[in-house]
């Protein structure tokens, strides 16, 4: 259910939901009023927190979600290993805006759940939506880290990484994490990546060696090409420099600023 849909409870229902969200807290006063209610005479705590459940997607609109807030809750209490409802709760204080609220809930969530990459995804996502980059990076790190295959993540957080400057967690985790299956268009954007971090990180022998992966999947991305160039330049291998530069040109040969990037810089170096 998407959230937006306003299906009505019925009296009889409406009359349960208001008894638990007056019962609060108290597991045993929610389980005695769902087991008034004439279908659930029988019902135990698993089942009665299926029951609120449904009762809770069904309030789960802008008016009433407060009210289902609060049946989620009352699905945790009574089953705590009812992970959905962990989610929809979440979700719910999203909606609210109650952002520290959630991530308090959520932090609690992914120690009970560490192995859902839903959960972790939700608190990462909230995360760098409170500007809290780090915390954000380590918990992406972490669905990666359960998902290896994951490539849809890995670039998620390869972008992030570089959006915020943590050329050393990129660097990181060139070391921690394998690079997951990707198409060759993909596998080009993370070692481009990697070139940039090793770059900013005056690791210019490890950017270098990732250019090169990088240009086996698109030779001809000049962007690159000059990229090595400057690379080459930093570590004073001029004529290194230039042969990038030269590949440039044959690249691009109607493209006259390029032949005079490569004849400024062997004019300059007496190349």
């Amino acid at each position: 259910m998407s959230g937006e849909e306003d299906d009505s409870l019925t009296p009889e229902q409406w009359a349960l939901v208001n008894a638990i969200l007056y019962a609060e807290e108290n597991a045993e006063q929610m389980r005695q009023i769902v087991q008034s209610y004439k279908i659930k005479r029988d019902a135990d705590d698993k089942s009665v927190a299926l029951f609120l459940f449904s009762l809770g997607e069904k309030l789960f609109t802008r008016e009433n979600v407060a009210k289902a807030t609060k049946l989620y809750s009352a699905c945790i209490l009574l089953d705590p290993s009812f992970f959905n409802a962990y989610l929809r709760k979440a979700e719910t204080l999203d909606w609210r805006a109650k952002y520290d609220k959630e991530k308090e809930f959520l932090v609690t969530a992914v120690e009970r759940f560490p192995d859902r990459s839903d959960l972790l995804l939700a608190l990462a996502d909230l995360l760098d939506f409170q500007h809290n980059y780090s915390e954000a990076a380590a918990y992406y790190k972490k669905i990666i880290e359960l998902n290896p295959k994951d490539g849809e993540t890995y670039l998620k957080l390869l972008q992030f990484l570089s959006d915020h400057q943590m050329h050393d967690k990129i660097a990181r985790l060139v070391e921690e994490v394998p690079v997951p299956p990707l198409t060759p268009r993909d596998l080009f954007r993370v070692y481009n990546f990697f070139v940039f971090a090793f770059e900013a990180m005056q690791q210019y022998e490890r950017a270098l060696e990732f250019a090169d992966k990088a240009l086996k999947y698109e030779p001809k991305r000049i962007a690159l090409w000059e990229k090595k160039a400057k690379i080459y330049a930093a570590l004073k291998q001029y004529t290194k420099a230039l042969q990038c530069y030269n590949q440039m040109v044959l690249i691009k040969p109607q493209a006259k600023k390029y032949q005079d990037i490569r004849d400024k810089f062997a004019s300059k170096h007496n190349l």
